[in-house]
């Protein structure tokens, strides 16, 4: 019993030695940081959520997730997005208010003027109720906003995007006689008349301008003054310019290329444009109206009117000219009404306005009465005469236009033999023929067959060359606008004489 009791107290003796061991010194447990804390939850929420499940042992290039990254700049986007729909929004809105309350006061003003109209002889006319100032603006017009009236005009196509044109595009070389035979042309202008029976000697004429010289007026006269309106304050007041030559002359290539030098808006007010637009009496003043009303707001804007002598064309269109469409003419009265009124108050622009009206004729000469000629001339402070190309500029258009087409070298003999036989042909002709004739196709097989002149001469003898006759009345229609004489000129100023004594 002894030994028994012996061996229960060391099993006790034991025990507790054993728990004081486990026990030991009491140690303060240490506070985790709460942003460690967090930082470590969303590392590992992100690690579960994208990572855990994903496989990524066939990326051994390590590329991007298209999807991850959407996700991570899909936020940022719809925060830019939802601010840019405020603002339009917000844009709107005082749009809309600011239409209503013209609404509302014009017909408060109406009102008023009905009362004021039945007192004596003054018809309403009081101190506030006098005339308007500035052009009168058609209701329809004045309803609307200057973004919707934008959003019309190029459903109408009257607002149009033009091609990409530089100036610099426009080839050609430099006239380096054109002294000479401008002496020449004085010389002959001195010389006596010849005899009665005597055969007149062909006189010298006066020499064209250079297209050097067309590049450089154009963007003296049109493209810095559009560009900047330092210099359309102090230097040029050139509103309309007006460019006449043969049908493929550059002449619309020029606009396209002011445009594009500008970063101006392009309004198409070509008879064959306008035909249909806004009918009725009063629709040509709505449309003149409108268009420079928004050139005018947007600023610089080009105003393009092709085939211009119809506009200026006086008198009714002819039973058969009615069944074509609305007549040229029809725009001539609120043109000149709006853009060259005396008073600056009727005027919707002014001298300082960056708005430039283009005009462009291949037939100048039609305008034959005497007030359509004088009317077309004031109406257009400057003329610029696009003439035939010479045999270096033809020579030059030749070979870039081969340049253009993927022809880098064309041979010197073929080009000049090119620029010989198109002696009657213009510009736009030239570069039709090369673009019809060397295709794409034509250039990969440049090396298995290299390229001949008589690629070209098929496709050049299918266009028409200018007549003579056609050269000869320009010409003498642009020495008219100068003033000067080309020795068989006469005839038409002396036409333009009879109208004015029958008056």
């Amino acid at each position: 019993w002894m030994t028994r009791r012996k061996k229960a107290l060391e099993a006790k003796q034991k025990a507790a030695a054993a728990k004081g061991k486990k026990k030991g010194p009491v140690v303060e447990e240490v506070p985790v940081d709460r942003h460690f804390a967090e930082g470590m939850e969303g590392a590992f929420r992100l690690w579960s959520d994208k990572w855990q499940l994903r496989d990524e042992g066939a990326n051994f290039a390590q590329r991007y997730d298209a999807e991850l990254v959407k996700q991570l700049v899909r936020p940022e986007v719809e925060e830019s997005v939802r601010k840019t729909v405020k603002q339009r929004i917000e844009m709107e809105l005082a749009n809309l208010e600011e239409a209503f309350e013209r609404d509302r006061n014009k017909g408060k003003k109406g009102k008023k003027g009905g009362k004021k109209g039945g007192k004596g002889k003054k018809g309403g006319k009081g101190k506030k109720g006098g005339k308007p100032k500035g052009p009168k603006e058609p209701k329809d017009i004045a309803s609307k906003t200057v973004d919707q009236l934008f959003r019309d005009l190029i459903q109408k196509q009257l607002l149009q995007r033009h091609p990409k044109v530089h100036v610099s595009e426009y080839v050609g070389s430099f006239l380096f006689l054109g002294r000479a035979v401008e002496k020449l042309a004085e010389a002959a202008e001195k010389l006596p008349p010849p005899e009665e029976g005597a055969t007149a000697p062909e006189r010298p004429r006066w020499p064209d301008p250079s297209v050097s010289q067309l590049r450089q007026a154009v963007t003296e006269s049109c493209i810095w003054p559009l560009g900047e309106q330092q210099i359309k304050d102090h230097w040029s007041s050139v509103r309309s310019v007006l460019l006449v030559g043969q049908q493929g002359s550059g002449k619309r290539m020029l606009a396209n290329a002011i445009a594009t030098e500008t970063g101006a808006n392009f309004f198409d007010l070509s008879p064959a444009n306008t035909n249909g637009q806004y009918p009725g009496k009063k629709g040509p003043y709505e449309m003149i109206y409108a268009v420079l009303k928004l050139a005018k707001a947007y600023q610089p804007s080009v105003v393009w009117i092709g085939d211009v002598e119809g506009v200026f064309q006086s008198g009714k269109a002819k039973k058969g000219a009615k069944a074509a469409g609305d007549p040229p003419n029809r725009i001539l009265k609120p043109l000149r009404e709006l853009v060259e009124h005396k008073s600056d108050k009727k005027r919707l622009l002014s001298d300082t306005d960056r708005v430039l009206i283009i005009g462009a004729s291949d037939r100048p000469y039609a305008a034959e009465k005497a007030k359509d000629y004088a009317a077309m001339v004031s109406f257009f402070k400057k003329v610029l005469y696009l003439p035939m190309p010479d045999y270096p500029s033809r020579y030059m258009l030749w070979k870039e236009a081969l340049r253009r087409q993927g022809i880098p070298r064309p041979p010197a003999d073929d080009v000049q033999t090119l620029a010989r036989i198109s002696e009657n042909y213009t510009s736009g002709s030239i570069m039709r023929v090369v673009r019809r004739a060397i295709t794409q196709r034509r250039v990969e097989r440049l090396e298995r067959k290299p390229f001949s002149l008589n690629e070209l001469v098929g496709p050049l003898a299918k266009e028409a060359p200018v007549g003579s006759s056609d050269d000869k009345k320009m010409y003498e229609w642009y020495l008219k606008t100068l003033n000067l004489n080309s020795g068989e000129g006469d005839a038409p100023k002396k036409e333009a004489k009879k109208p004015a004594k029958k008056k």
